[in-house]
């Protein structure tokens, strides 16, 4: 029977344990459904413990950390950590899963604080993954010296740790000395030898071979990390290093698919899937699409020189004035961060010489003045002739006919 003192308890613990079971079986399944169904058991199971004792502290954490496994659920696991943390300042999991929590929101400082406070608690028994973790709190803030000095203390203490293998990596390429390079390709190989099968190591390999060149192990590479990971972002990047790969191939219908596959996948902060995108709308002469794409990757980077001069040359083409005007607004900005830029100018003015001929002619000067004084060489006919035309259009006959011959 169930009927004795502390029973409740007892059932209690016995349906997280069972819950806990089947989320461990969720991340272990590469299966979508299979994995789904694992995590439908865990929630029912969590479901009925709450229904037995719902304030207890060790089935809220379990709660938290199966919310926070579920990836959309942050904001309730972040309260149900920071329920117990109320009740409990020294309660570890509830720190690190907090940690966890603000470093996903990009609060790094946040988080690197809490992940210090549970090294301060626990400095013997501190797992090595919370020095792991710090180390990628400093790297996002910058601090390269104490990311190097964490990564390789947590592989002191736990020389197989793949994501600290990998962050040391990052910052050895990161250096792009010929030197550093090599150990950073020595670092990704050794954890590829611990675990074959991860995608962030995969995917950082795929990206080596991009510059390389090497791009049939690019795709091998890209596309085992994509079948062996259910994470979208890592997907997103799987889906760039294949669409870059046939892009640069000119393979551009294989290139448009990953491309947009990647652009599906990617968090809003991963634009460059946006960028390729737009170039393959370009390619495929979808000037509407092309500037959707551009768009997105101008507000996630605003001032962004190379995609305010696409955007500036696509609306430049357009019947419509007011994307004319934006045009114009662009390809100002192009070239008040590039003055030196010769077809930004080109552009500019032929923007301008439908609406404003003494502009264009400004412009067009400009670019003779250019020509002939930075990239020495003579100015074009073609630009001659505008020039003409434009003092033409302003009755200056005597110019006009000097440009013209």
């Amino acid at each position: 029977g169930v009927d004795y003192p502390g029973h409740d308890q007892d059932q209690m613990i016995a349906l997280d344990t069972l819950a806990a079971y089947y989320v461990h079986l969720s991340r272990q399944e590469k299966n979508r459904d299979a994995k789904k169904d694992h995590l439908t058991q865990a929630t029912i199971l969590y479901t009925l413990a709450d229904k037995i004792i719902m304030y207890d502290q060790r089935h809220i954490l379990g709660r938290a950390y199966f919310c926070l496994l579920e990836g959309d659920k942050m904001d309730q696991a972040d309260a149900q950590f920071t329920f117990v943390y109320n009740q409990d300042l020294d309660c570890v999991p509830a720190i690190l899963g907090k940690a966890c929590i603000a470093y996903n929101k990009k609060d790094y400082r946040g988080s690197l604080a809490l992940y210090k406070k549970v090294l301060k608690e626990r400095p013997r028994s501190c797992p090595a993954g919370v020095r792991m973790a710090m180390g990628y709190c400093f790297f996002k803030l910058g601090n390269m010296e104490k990311a190097r000095v964490a990564f390789e203390r947590t592989l002191v203490l736990e020389p197989r740790n793949v994501p600290a293998l990998v962050g040391l990596a990052i910052i050895e390429f990161n250096e792009k000395e010929a030197n550093s390079i090599k150990k950073g390709v020595q670092l990704l190989s050794k954890a590829y030898s611990i675990d074959s099968s991860n995608p962030m190591v995969l995917n950082h390999l795929a990206d080596h071979f991009f510059f390389k060149k090497d791009y049939t192990k690019l795709q091998h590479l890209a596309l085992h990390a994509f079948h062996n990971s259910d994470n979208e972002h890592m997907q997103a990047e799987s889906c760039y290093q294949l669409a870059r790969a046939f892009h640069v191939q000119n393979d551009f219908d294989q290139a448009f698919q990953y491309y947009y596959q990647a652009a599906q996948f990617a968090s809003p902060t991963f634009i460059l899937p946006q960028f390729g995108l737009g170039q393959m709308y370009i390619h495929k002469k979808d000037s509407d699409a092309a500037v959707a794409c551009f768009e997105k990757v101008l507000k996630s980077q605003p001032g962004n020189y190379e995609t305010m001069k696409i955007l500036g040359s696509l609306y430049a083409t357009s019947s419509d004035s007011s994307k004319r005007d934006k045009a114009k607004d662009y390809l100002r900005k192009v070239t008040e961060q590039f003055p030196d830029d010769v077809e930004a100018w080109i552009e500019l003015a032929g923007v301008l010489d439908q609406s404003d001929i003494q502009g264009a002619l400004d412009v067009y000067q400009t670019v003779a003045k250019l020509l002939k004084n930075k990239v020495k060489v003579d100015v074009p006919p073609e630009i001659l002739n505008n020039l003409g035309t434009c003092f033409a259009e302003l009755q200056n006959l005597d110019e006009a006919k000097r440009h013209y011959d």
